[in-house]
């Protein structure tokens, strides 16, 4: 009798071996976590002799939560085990039923269970649960020690997996960014160069290639930063997808510029592409900035044409629709500073309409030549041309009555760099983009950005300073003339130069509006200002009324 159990237990071992052997194989030639599992799960049935094997996971089992699928608490005490110990655990002794247990397939099965963890980089990743025929008696120690070994090679098995896993996508990763703009996730200039030569085969002719340079980024990154710019870029390749056909390759080959590759098109079909895109982006605006590009089209039609050829074609046909295209797009621009400036919080007409005016006749007094008077008339037009990248209306606001908090002062100092730049980027205001940046600064040398002292000040922003206190305290702040006058003369030598406020108290003295034209209450009088300045500088127009 004891020699035929240990003649059993010699079978299971050398059944357990041959398992083992088996399993080792599998793992070697499975490409998939799944597939590793599901292959050693079989063998443990076939070769090892076991009813039934269960892989838990994390994921079958959520965070090994095992009592919602074992009430009785039998089973869930055994897999807690395994978890606790890091080692393999045999259910013995009870013969209790238990129809609600979710992970036993048979209650009569509850005394022969053996579970091992199975851990993954120093975590236990999946419990492995072997089911025996009740009548095989309980699990020798041999055969659990080579389900714990199992259990480790399983483990190193799944870690190879994951590594080759991870090497795979790393490689496709690498694949796809060298292929692709990681701002538009457009096709790069690399992968645009090497369809453009695969493409160059007779069956895809004709072959039409569109080039195309979108019309003020420079502007955006200018006024709004280059996240912004980084969003009118993508707002831009987004119209493009849309708008092309699935056979199309549509690449970002440079900062602004964009290529698209069209096989078996002929010319008229990619200028109604082209035609199809202009459509899409006149509903789209970035604030003051109407979306729009340059484009360019040639058509590859005879085999024996250069594709390089072609391509520079393209080039060059788009270069020649940006020249005009340029002008007309800083024109709106200009149209757009003009008509929102009448829109800002604050804005008064009458304030505008004087500041124009006074600043002018300060100016003559001072003997400006021709050339500064108009500089100085767009300052006092557009020295504020900064809010229009500035959302925060209530920091405007305060600002304006002297109510700033600090971090408010913060943000609103930046409108005269992003003032600065934006006249920069216009040729009608680049003259006075420099009188915009620096008309906060002060007399005593306390203003911003640069901080300057005395005539370090340009002289345009020196006159519009104090003239322009002057009218705010008029209008703003409901001082009347007197006290208006002696809010400006208490800060001479401090926040303004004090000949610009001597010739101004000077000009106030005087009754400066009545020789103002009758155009100048013309609606008319500034729109065409940038067109013809000298006319109107002569004939002293002033802000419309």
């Amino acid at each position: 009798m004891e020699c035929e159990a240990r003649s059993r237990e010699i079978e299971r071992i050398n059944r357990a071996l041959r398992m083992h052997k088996d399993c080792i194989q599998e793992v070697m030639r499975a490409e998939s976590e799944e597939e590793l599992l599901e292959s050693v799960k079989r063998v443990m049935v076939e070769v090892g002799g076991y009813r039934q094997v269960l892989s838990l996971s994390s994921e079958s089992c959520p965070q090994f939560q095992f009592e919602e699928h074992c009430p009785c608490g039998v089973l869930c005490g055994v897999l807690r085990g395994a978890l606790e110990t890091g080692k393999g655990v045999e259910v013995k002794g009870t013969e209790e039923e238990c129809s609600c247990c979710s992970l036993y397939p048979d209650p009569k099965d509850r005394c022969r269970l053996l579970a091992v963890p199975i851990k993954v980089r120093g975590e236990c990743e999946y419990i492995l649960a072997a089911y025996s025929d009740a009548g095989r008696g309980e699990f020798v120690s041999e055969e659990i020690a080579l389900m714990e070994e199992l259990a480790g090679d399983l483990s190193f098995g799944i870690e190879v997996l994951r590594l080759r896993e991870e090497r795979k996508k790393a490689l496709e990763s690498l694949r796809y960014a060298s292929f692709h703009d990681p701002l538009t996730d457009l096709f790069n200039r690399a992968f645009f160069m090497e369809e453009l030569h695969r493409l160059d085969v007779e069956r895809q002719l004709p072959l039409s290639i569109i080039f195309a340079d979108l019309d003020g980024l420079k502007l955006v990154n200018d006024t709004f930063g280059h996240a912004e710019g980084d969003k009118f870029l993508i707002n831009f390749a987004q119209i493009l997808k849309r708008c092309l056909r699935s056979s199309d390759i549509v690449s970002r080959i440079g900062g602004d510029e964009f290529a698209v590759l069209l096989p078996k098109a002929n010319n008229e079909t990619a200028r109604n592409i082209v035609r199809r895109i202009e459509g899409a982006l006149k509903d789209l605006s970035f604030g003051p900035i109407t979306v729009s590009a340059s484009f360019g089209v040639a058509t590859k039609e005879d085999p024996s044409q250069s594709i390089e050829t072609v391509f520079s074609e393209a080039e060059k046909n788009m270069y020649r629709v940006k020249i005009g295209s340029s002008a007309s797009l800083k024109k709106s621009v200009l149209d757009f500073l003009y008509n929102w400036r009448r829109s800002t919080p604050g804005y008064n007409l009458d304030n505008a309409r004087l500041l124009l005016a006074l600043s002018q006749k300060v100016g003559e007094a001072m003997q400006l030549e021709v050339k500064d008077l108009e500089r100085l008339y767009l300052l006092a037009l557009f020295h504020d041309i900064g809010f229009v990248a500035m959302p925060e209306v209530e920091v405007i606001e305060n600002a304006e009555v002297g109510r700033l908090a600090e971090g408010e002062f913060r943000r609103y100092a930046e409108h005269v760099e992003i003032g600065y730049r934006i006249a920069s980027s216009l040729p009608e205001l680049a003259p006075i983009a420099k009188d915009v940046l620096l008309h906060h600064e002060r007399w005593d040398g306390e203003g911003f950005p640069q901080g300057l002292k005395g005539e370090e000040i340009p002289l345009l922003a020196r006159i519009l300073a104090p003239v322009h206190e002057y009218c705010d305290n008029i209008f703003i702040k409901g001082l009347t003339k007197e006290e208006a006058i002696s809010a400006v003369a208490r800060e001479s030598e401090k926040k303004f130069d004090p000949h610009v406020v001597d010739v101004l108290l000077n000009v106030l003295s005087q009754d400066f509006l009545k020789d103002a034209p009758p155009e100048a209450k013309s609606d008319d009088d500034f729109k065409d200002y940038w067109r013809h300045p000298k006319k109107h500088l002569m004939q002293r127009s002033f802000e419309p009324s």
